[in-house]
């Protein structure tokens, strides 16, 4: 899928190097705070003697230009503010919390700002807007960083500076989403769960972060699949498909979802829209290509819903008519359904491309069986025991200049149709690789020899030429 999570090269730092980072994390914080006093726009008041004596140690410790000063104007700052909290009666005091804060970023103590703003805003709503900015301000500060320790492979330092940031300002989605994606390439799947779905709900609360919503949604289901956790995959893939309807990966997604939920009724209804036929010709859906039509057809067939697996194998065939594997799986349709005529006739299909393939051989004689056509079995039947090995494609490969062909061979003891052994010799076959249309490539050939029976010949062959898209191969004369 197009949109998969995106993966970093993680390297792990020892711990030595971790501890180095300890000093920068707490100067970025504190270097990001303004140079210059200025008094809370939110209005207010100190309440009390020690929290106004709190913010004029503020106000000096941001003045001064002799960093041991600052430094002892903050920790008084903190002292007098945590007396006037613990010891004179201003726990409820918005404004001791709010001073406190921002005492803290000063220090660089990003844990001690977010637990005293968070204090603050309880007590002091009107600040509520103040007291972000201020938390942002931070933010900015860690995560930029971190963005740049990602690009670097400085990872550990990076994921320190983005638990830091996503501590202090919950706001906008960037630590949450890069977190998600860290744990889940650690495969963490329940905490990279917990980060994406984070990052989605925030990015739903702003219409500028909808691109962010969406990419969070999208992780989020694919994560909660992963651990299995699919009634929950499925609410995320129905929120992401609302969301961006059009998207064919997301619908796939949610089919999968379906699936692992038990839904099976759920899944092929989706599966049926990604593959569905409009107009004359069986003209196909921009979303319905062969891979999709083949996983829907295989997914009714083992439904035993026999006429949707025929009507999606039936479009690739139009599309490819020399496609072996949609010819096979329509014989196989075709024989669920106990629809004789059509089994004969892709089965007949099927021997033209495959013809020393024993399964096909049994298709057609079944076929026959079932419509009691008694000659024509015997005659299947007859040629198939005399057959010495059974021909088994497993894979076959095109690329932008040929194409290639794997397949085993498998001995078999050829008989008469008494049960006497049948002298055999090698066999040779002339391989053609087809181009759309049925139009003939490239031919090759190869030698099978005699084998013992369930005796195993590797078979490769090699075609040359573009545009090859089949194949198929009979015997030839020696």
């Amino acid at each position: 899928m197009r949109k998969w999570i995106l993966a970093f090269g993680f390297v792990v730092l020892g711990t030595s190097a971790m501890a180095a980072q300890e000093r920068v994390l707490s100067d970025r914080v504190a270097n990001a705070q303004p140079s210059q006093y200025k008094a809370p726009d939110c209005k207010l008041k100190s309440g009390h003697f020690m929290v106004g004596s709190g913010s004029t140690y503020l106000k000096s410790a941001t003045e001064t230009s002799v960093e041991g000063n600052r430094l002892r104007l903050i920790s008084d700052a903190k002292r007098v503010l945590n007396q006037a909290i613990t010891e004179k009666g201003q726990a409820d005091n918005g404004a001791a919390w709010f001073f406190l804060g921002r005492a803290y970023l000063m220090e660089g103590d990003v844990a001690g700002a977010d637990s005293a703003f968070t204090k603050a805003e309880g007590y002091a709503p009107q600040c509520t807007e103040e007291i972000g900015n201020l938390r942002r301000t931070a933010w900015v500060a860690l995560v930029q960083p971190a963005s740049q320790f990602l690009t670097d492979g400085v990872t550990d330092s990076a994921i320190r500076l983005l638990r830091q940031s996503h501590l202090i300002y919950r706001a906008e989605p960037n630590a949450m989403y890069l977190l998600g994606v860290y744990h889940s390439d650690q495969k963490q799947l329940d905490s990279a769960a917990v980060y994406f779905r984070q990052s989605a709900d925030v990015s739903a609360t702003n219409p500028e972060l909808t691109k962010q919503r969406d990419q969070s949604t999208f992780n989020l289901a694919v994560v909660l699949g992963q651990a299995g956790r699919h009634a929950e995959a499925v609410e995320a893939w129905r929120k992401y498909v609302m969301w961006v309807p059009d998207d064919q990966d997301g619908k796939k997604g949610l089919a999968q979802s379906f699936r692992g939920a038990g839904m099976v009724d759920s899944a092929m209804a989706i599966e049926a829209e990604l593959v569905a036929a409009v107009g004359a010709g069986g003209e196909l859906d921009a979303g319905a290509s062969t891979g999709d039509l083949f996983t829907y057809g295989v997914n009714a067939f083992n439904a035993e819903d026999y006429d949707a697996a025929i009507n999606a194998f039936s479009i690739v065939h139009e599309r490819q008519p020399n496609n072996r594997d949609a010819i096979f799986n329509l014989a196989n349709s075709f024989y669920a359904k106990k629809d004789t005529s059509q089994l004969i006739a892709m089965a007949q299909q099927l021997i033209a491309i495959d013809p020393m393939n024993e399964y096909a051989q049994k298709l057609l004689g079944e076929g026959y069986r079932l419509a009691e056509r008694t000659d024509e079995l015997l005659e299947v039947v007859t040629a198939l025991e005399a057959s010495p090995f059974s021909f088994d494609v497993k894979n076959f490969r095109s690329t932008a200049d040929g194409a290639s062909l794997q397949a085993q061979a498998i001995g078999r003891e050829a008989k008469d149709i008494q049960g006497r052994p049948i002298a055999v010799e090698p066999v040779l076959l002339s391989v053609e690789f087809l181009a759309e249309g049925g139009t003939v490539v490239s031919t090759e050939e190869v030698t099978i020899p005699v084998l013992e029976p369930e005796a195993v010949h590797e078979v490769k062959v090699e075609g040359t030429g573009a545009g090859i898209v089949a194949w198929r191969y009979a015997k030839k004369e020696m």
